[in-house]
């Protein structure tokens, strides 16, 4: 599979993640590691809805070091007890810039909407958390599975 050149723009509306999060760098082994974390730690993860979501949240980019924070998690309904060592993180309502991309795929489809399509497009890249979402048809074992790639935007002022 290869990515789709062609984002879509759209709202997304506020949600709650819980899982395990790190300072990071792209590409860094450790995010394997911390998805595998998860993996093994799923059972202690309440309130997760029907469709079993899972984010890559990502935020607080620093452009020095090419760090910033990441969180592996499962979107939840509610938030009673959060299992040690674990963290929440809320996200806001956003419109966001949508790419379809796999694994094998990922850091070409982030180069595509930094070098490519926002300097071309009405839209700015938000300050915001932006996150990789892995649905059903996502499978961590085949590297070409879909996956999406969330990025806060907002119009440029007079464009859409």
């Amino acid at each position: 599979m290869t990515e789709e050149r062609h984002g879509k723009v759209i709202n997304k509306q506020k949600f709650t993640v819980v899982g395990l999060r790190h300072r990071a760098t792209a590409g860094s082994e450790q995010l394997k590691q911390l998805w595998q974390q998860l993996n093994e730690r799923m059972a202690e993860l309440e309130h997760l809805p029907q469709t079993g979501d899972f984010y890559g949240l990502i935020d607080n980019f620093d452009e020095d070091s090419g760090e910033f924070d990441y969180m592996a998690g499962a979107e939840v309904e509610a938030v009673d007890d959060v299992p040690d060592g674990m963290d929440v993180w809320v996200v806001d309502a956003q419109n966001y810039l949508v790419f379809k991309t796999s694994l094998s795929q990922l850091m070409d489809t982030y180069r595509h909407i930094n070098e490519t399509w926002l300097p071309n497009s009405n839209y700015r890249r938000l300050p915001a958390t932006e996150f990789e979402y892995y649905g059903d048809a996502f499978h961590p074992d085949d590297p070409e599975s879909e996956m999406y790639v969330y990025i806060p935007v907002e119009p440029l002022a007079g464009g859409e």
